[in-house]
């Protein structure tokens, strides 16, 4: 009975790989790396700025005042506010 003990203890096998496993598809977006750095590192402002443009491509609005969230706040208290009647 011990020997049968000490198999269910050893380490299980784990099954082999799979060898059809598919690749993922390529990006559909790429940045732009245009920059006067020829390294392959992108940069924070190069990241942000494709993002932005990404967004406007999806019909988002850039609003180029709000730069923190006390102006994010401030622009959705004003955009929220119901009109009041005269």
């Amino acid at each position: 009975m011990l020997a049968k003990e000490a198999e269910s203890l050893l380490p299980c096998r784990m099954p082999p790989a799979v060898e059809a496993t598919p690749a993922m598809p390529p990006p559909k977006f790429t940045y732009d790396l245009s920059s006067d750095d020829p390294s392959s590192a992108l940069r924070q402002d190069g990241i942000e700025s494709s993002f932005i443009r990404k967004l406007q491509d999806l019909k988002y609005d850039y609003h180029p005042d709000i730069t923190n969230r006390a102006t994010l706040e401030q622009n959705f208290r004003e955009k929220s506010r119901s009109p009041q009647a005269p």
